[in-house]
Formats: structure tokens, sequence, C-alpha cells
């Protein structure tokens, strides 16, 4: 050991290069994050109420909106293209920023709030040149 000018010998600390948890006990594979458990829960149930409400939607942009169904089946399609692009790129960006739970909260808060804004537009009225019926079988007639 080295003694320092004065006499005394310098404290000697013992950094572990590991966490003890780590080494001592292995997490099982059924591990429950218990923090992020509520955001977890969240999701499903927020996943669920979404995939209950999108068939509704179409219902809605029908009635009020006056779109028709191959209208709307390219709106969603196009929904559908936007979410493989930007899913991943907000979740880059939540682990880059690591602001997972920030991440989850201002996305759910920008949906919901899409959803809500939809009730805003008013009814779309059709003229009587625009007027259309359709037969029993769903197809258009113009007249």
């Amino acid at each position: 050991m080295s003694v320092e000018s004065n006499g005394k010998t310098p404290d000697v600390y013992d950094v572990p290069a590991e966490s003890s948890r780590t080494t001592t006990e292995k997490e099982s594979f059924w591990h429950i994050d218990r923090e992020m458990l509520r955001f977890k829960i969240h999701f499903i149930l927020f996943i669920g109420a979404q995939g209950a409400a999108i068939p509704y939607i179409v219902v809605f942009a029908r009635e009020r909106l006056g779109l028709a169904a191959s209208s709307m089946a390219s709106v969603l399609t196009t929904q559908m293209l936007i979410f493989v692009v930007f899913k991943p790129l907000t979740g880059y960006i939540a682990d880059y920023f690591n602001r997972l739970k920030t991440m989850i909260c201002i996305l759910t808060i920008i949906n919901g709030s899409g959803y809500f804004l939809l009730l805003a537009i008013p009814k779309h009225e059709l003229s009587a040149t625009a007027a259309f019926s359709e037969n029993r079988f769903g197809v258009t007639d113009f007249c």
C-alpha cells in the first residue's frame, strides 16, 4: 500500500463493475415491469377502444360528411400507410430522447383530440343537382 507524504494511508474504494443484482439473480421469463404496467394496461384498453370505434368512423363519414365507401377506403388506406412510416419514427424519437411515457401521453392526446374534432365538422347537405339514389343492390344511379 502506498503512503501519502503526511504518513496517512489513502482511502481505498471498491467500485463493482456490474450491479450485484444482475450477477446474483437472473430475472425470470415472466418478469412484469411494474413501472410500465399502467401504460401497458392503458395501451391495451386504448387499442381495444380504437378497434371498436374505427368501423363506426366509416358510417360517420358516410352519414355526416357524405363520403362514399371508396373515398373512405382511400382515406383509411392512406392512414395505414402513414402509420407504417410514422410509428417507427416516433419509436426512434422516443428511444433517442428516452421519453417513452411522454411520447405515449402526447400521441394519445393528439389521437383523442383528432377523433373529437370529427364532431366539429358540419353535416354535408347534398344539393339538388348532385342528388343521387341507390337501388337495393347498392349501385349508385345518377339521374
